[in-house]
């Protein structure tokens, strides 16, 4: 799997691997169950999607809605929100204040392809979702999404193990990109 460079064959190929491993392991948790278990009231969430998708949603538009079609069947009650090149700069600035400034007891995700990668501080981010698979130079691409929940902690004062970011890497992003050798370059 860590070999395919298609990025959409490298998805379905992970879910294929993840359906074996439940059917022969019946502890393993499905994708529902990990998220259901990590997600809280009142949180805010990005889910990074992938960029290519298959043939029936050709646009991104399409991927997006896909996405939150998905989300809602598991959270239904949540808010969604998202950021797309494809909008208008005004609509990208209303749904990300918006995201920022909910104040609801529901769970609130931003669901994204190449929006919120850098640059832009998000307040409030429990968590990431990473759904889009990064292929092993991607480290740069991996450690700025990874920013958007770093940025979110408060420097100043010990976390609670409660009060930690959540990262639910789906795509299997930190077991293929290579962070140790960019974060050795960094600090040697």
């Amino acid at each position: 799997i860590n070999n395919i460079k298609n990025e959409k064959e490298r998805n379905d190929a992970i879910e294929k691997y993840n359906e074996l491993r439940k059917k022969l392991d019946g502890n393993v948790k499905g994708k529902e169950e990990i998220l259901k278990e990590h997600i809280e009231e009142g949180e805010r969430y990005i889910i990074f999607i992938p960029v290519s998708g298959n043939i029936e949603e050709k646009d991104a538009k399409a991927k997006i809605e896909a996405s939150m079609t998905y989300y809602k069947s598991v959270f239904p009650d949540a808010e969604y929100y998202s950021m797309l090149g494809e909008y208008t700069k005004e609509k990208n600035i209303e749904q990300l204040s918006e995201f920022e400034s909910s104040k609801t007891n529901k769970p609130k995700f931003m669901i994204v392809m190449n929006k919120l990668n850098e640059g832009v501080h998000v307040k409030g981010v429990k968590g990431i979702i990473w759904e889009r698979a990064l292929d092993e130079e991607s480290t740069i691409l991996c450690m700025q999404q990874l920013g958007r929940v770093e940025y979110a902690l408060d420097r100043n004062k010990k976390q609670k193990d409660e009060e930690r970011p959540v990262v639910i890497d789906i795509a299997n992003n930190l077991l293929k990109v290579r962070l140790n050798e960019k974060i050795n370059t960094y600090t040697s």
